[in-house]
């Protein structure tokens, strides 16, 4: 499930208009209307919740009553932070094989 949302969520501009915003402040950017059948606000640990208001993915900090903290991902900012993932992996995958090259 969270595949797919994230494979919708990349693909925004490709999305048909009747769930598109056509009254976007930004001509250049389509702000999406949320449709009800998107996946809901998660708790995904450490006090950090995550939803999708139909435009930015939303980082939350909550104690369960109360939001503390707020982080508003757009689009490409969504999309530097799954890049940064990647290049974390490569860079742990890299030394994981320096590690066995080592002590090999």
């Amino acid at each position: 499930m969270i595949t797919l949302h994230l494979h919708y969520y990349a693909r925004m501009k490709e999305m048909p208009a009747n769930i598109r915003n056509p009254e976007s402040e930004n001509p250049n950017v389509d702000v999406m209307v949320k449709p009800d059948n998107i996946i809901e606000k998660r708790y995904i640990g450490d006090a950090v919740f995550v939803d999708f208001d139909g435009y930015h993915i939303v980082l939350t900090t909550s104690d369960g009553l109360v939001d503390t903290n707020r982080i508003c991902l757009e689009p490409s900012v969504y999309l530097g932070l799954i890049e940064f993932e990647a290049d974390l992996r490569q860079e742990i995958a890299n030394a994981q094989q320096g590690d066995t090259h080592k002590s090999g």
